[in-house]
């Protein structure tokens, strides 16, 4: 009896331990389910950022110590393959395996095999090469366009061939395919019937026995190497530098200009003296080992030119940023540039849209730009392609001292540089610290400010001391000065309460009394409200015309006058209605053209790109889903949502267990 008594009480004790766990685990699920409908946008990204990586990932593999091009040549009817010299053109005087040598240092061999058989077209250039309006190489509406060709002939001529010589890290990807075609290039000087080079994802990847075909270079057996190298380091991870055109409207400019292959270096001597990479591209790539400046220590620095390998120096400006050093001297392939000495670059990573390879299009904010030593600004003003007062030269002083380098937050650079001695062979440089006991975080230039809010900045101490700010606003002198201890602060540095000006400039100096100071400069200006970069869903019609209506989160109560476009995949499809003045209630209206593009079901993401009277650019991700032609399509379209999802099955778990529990 007393047994039984035992067992029953432990089986009582099991089972509210058990119900205990029934009861924290309902309590996660919904909470769960309250967080997925509270913060859809959290949850969104998480899964489609799993999902995007599994689905659209693409192996872009940088420079190799090996690197090994396979070449499929393509022909057209009326347009013959011309008879030429492959070995001068690919390892000849100033070819292209001359043009990777200098690019690493002679670390690289470069190996190159022609596919056999020349692949024959059925159909004229302008079959596959025909433009739709801005759309390039669109083709014929059966064709399939300059992809279509590319997996066509690919298809056709790999088929008993292998490819595991084109891997070049052995993930089963073929990392270097080239492809060249007898046609007329587009670029230079072709009609818009003629093919645009270019480097691409296949629509489709294509396998042969195990090895996978995803991407490819395309270019004019007529073109210079120029053309060909730029577009075969796409497939090494480099983007464009030159001002990519795209729907946004934004100042022209000509990007890095002759200084790189992946501006309009590519162009030099009718692209057949390509100039060589900067160093931002050589980074990208992986072809360089950086020199990397230590700011706290004062030293001097020798460095190669880049013709002959060498690595550049770099050095950390703020978050994201940083300042690329370069000796560009008058030897090999950089003969052709227009200057020869200290190239200076400045990189700020949080710029740039990759994924539509439009990094430079806007000089406000661009991925990298020339630090012109002569301070015109002629690249960012379109007037040249680089010019000799460019480059720095002996004697030249840059940094905090002579000509001033500021990071996009407006602080001025705590360092000097000198450049003590500049040969055909090496330069030599001494950097000077002026480096503070404090790490200061400015909001990035231009601040908007809403109606009488205030800037701040987060400031580091090493260590407590007095705090002080100065500055000059409107011709008046103020100050702040505050007793603060180690740590993190947020302060305010001016107040905008009571201010009639509707733009201003702050500039000045602060840090603690007794050490080096760091000079400032801030532009503000009102705006009658800001826009939150949550991403905007709607469901479209996939066969027909139709308008949809977003409905951005505003803060702040006025009306702002706006351009606004669309960039990405979304632009194929979609126009913009809404222009000009926007008010806080006014929604975001699109028409949306299918183009026979869509599908049932198909996803376009993209983002809505507004850029306000002063130029300044703020970007709202979209996802449009076409609809299938099905019953209760509401509910299928609401729960393709993820976060939707999420929210029915932990609903749905949380509620049998509730149940469940209850009948035991």
């Amino acid at each position: 009896m007393e047994m039984d008594d035992s067992m029953s009480k432990s089986n009582v004790e099991n089972l509210n331990s058990f119900s205990m766990i029934r009861i924290i685990f309902c309590i996660f699920l919904l909470i769960t389910a309250i967080f997925s409908q509270t913060n859809p946008d959290t949850v969104n990204s998480i899964i489609e950022r799993e999902n995007s990586a599994i689905d659209n990932e693409i192996n872009l593999l940088g420079i190799q110590d090996n690197e090994n091009w396979l070449v499929l040549r393509v022909e057209f009817p009326n347009q013959n393959f011309p008879d030429i010299s492959y070995n001068q053109m690919f390892f000849g005087d100033n070819s292209i395996s001359e043009y990777i040598n200098q690019l690493t240092g002679g670390d690289t061999d470069l190996s190159i095999h022609i596919h056999d058989e020349i692949w024959k077209s059925p159909y004229t250039e302008s079959y596959w090469g025909t433009d739709l309006g801005e759309i390039r190489d669109y083709g014929s509406q059966e064709s399939g366009g300059a992809s279509a060709l590319a997996s066509t002939a690919i298809e056709d001529s790999f088929i008993n061939l292998n490819l595991s010589k084109w891997d070049l890290d052995g993930d089963s990807v073929i990392d270097r395919l080239l492809i060249l075609h007898s046609g007329n290039a587009q670029e230079l000087g072709g009609s818009s019937t003629s093919i645009w080079s270019h480097y691409s994802q296949l629509e489709s990847s294509i396998e042969f026995s195990g090895y996978i075909v995803e991407h490819y270079t395309m270019a004019s057996i007529h073109g210079g190497i120029g053309v060909i190298l730029h577009e075969m380091m796409h497939q090494m991870g480099a983007v464009d530098l030159y001002d990519v055109h795209s729907n946004t409207p934004s100042r022209n400019w000509h990007g890095l200009g002759d200084w790189d292959i992946m501006a309009s270096g590519n162009w030099i001597n009718n692209g057949n003296s390509p100039s060589l990479p900067g160093a931002a591209t050589l980074d990208l790539i992986g072809a360089i080992n950086p020199i990397k400046i230590n700011p706290k220590i004062s030293d001097n620095y020798t460095i190669k030119p880049t013709a002959n390998g060498g690595n550049p120096l770099v050095i950390d400006l703020s978050e994201g940023e940083k300042i690329w050093i370069s000796l560009r001297s008058n030897i090999g392939f950089d003969k052709g540039l227009p200057g020869h000495g200290i190239l200076l670059e400045h990189q700020d990573s949080n710029f740039g849209d990759f994924d539509d390879n439009e990094v430079n299009s806007d000089p406000k904010m661009a991925w990298v730009k020339i630090i012109e030593a002569d301070g015109d600004d002629a690249l960012q003003r379109a007037r040249d392609y680089g010019s000799n007062g460019d480059v720095f030269q002996v004697n030249s002083i840059f940094g905090s001292l002579g000509h001033p380098i500021r990071d996009n937050r407006g602080l001025l650079a705590q360092w000097t540089i000198s450049i003590t001695n500049i040969s055909s062979d090496s330069a030599t440089i001494y950097f000077q610290s002026h480096y503070p006991n404090i790490s200061v975080k400015m909001p990035r230039n231009p601040i908007e400010l809403l109606d009488e809010e205030s800037i701040f900045i987060d400031i580091i101490l090493d260590t407590q001391c007095t705090f002080l700010v100065e500055y000059n606003e409107e011709l008046n002198i103020n100050s702040i000065q505050i007793d603060l201890e180690e740590g993190y602060h947020n302060i305010k540095i001016y107040d905008n309460t009571n201010i009639i000006s509707k733009q201003g400039i702050v500039s000045g100096k602060l840090g603690c009394m007794g050490e080096s100071f760091v000079d400032f400069n801030l532009q503000w200006y009102i705006v009658g409200h800001k826009l939150s970069n949550s991403t905007l869903e709607s469901t479209i019609i996939w066969d027909s015309k139709s308008t949809i209506e977003l409905y951005p989160v505003y803060f702040g109560n006025n009306s702002r006058i706006y351009s606004i476009s669309l960039d990405g995949p979304v632009e194929r499809i979609g126009t913009v209605v809404t222009q000009g003045n926007i008010n806080t209630s006014d929604s975001i209206t699109l028409d949306i053209n299918p183009n026979g593009l869509l599908e049932p079901g198909m996803i376009a993401k993209g983002d809505l790109v507004f850029i306000d009277n002063k130029k300044t650019e703020q970007r709202i991700p979209i996802i449009l889903t076409s609809n299938y032609d099905l019953p209760f399509m509401d509910l299928i379209n609401w729960l393709s949502i993820p976060s939707n999802t999420l929210t029915v099955i932990t609903v749905s778990l949380f509620f049998s267990l509730v149940f469940n529990t209850r009948n035991k």
